[in-house]
């Protein structure tokens, strides 16, 4: 299982899907990936404050984080929970492989082709 817990707010979203395709790309095909992190939600005022007395600069709405881990997994499970920030926990798995068409190989040359 890969975790990633109370770190996306600190990533801008180019590092923030960096990280996601970095864990995408190790993760084992039959492994787990934790997400969980504060959601910026403005209607709540204990959530405002303490985004204002934290170190980081990028917090991103449930729905961001969802559509960032649709990019790259397949969310097997999601809740949200109120503390004094929104939180929002996700479970996904490596997404399946998708069938890719290979390219062409290059022509044989005539040395290759009379062998």
């Amino acid at each position: 299982m890969l975790t990633v817990v109370n770190v996306t707010h600190h990533l801008t979203d180019h590092q923030f899907e960096q990280m996601l395709r970095e864990c995408a790309r190790v993760i084992k095909p039959e492994g787990s990936f934790l997400l969980m992190d504060a959601a910026w939600k403005p209607s709540r005022l204990p959530g405002r404050i303490l985004w204002a007395l934290d170190r980081g600069s990028f917090p991103k709405t449930a729905g961001q984080l969802r559509a960032a881990l649709e990019r790259h997994f397949a969310i097997q499970q999601r809740s949200q929970i109120a503390i004094y920030h929104e939180y929002v926990i996700s479970m996904s798995r490596k997404k399946a492989a998708t069938a890719q068409h290979s390219a062409p190989g290059p022509a044989l040359t005539a040395f290759e082709q009379s062998r």
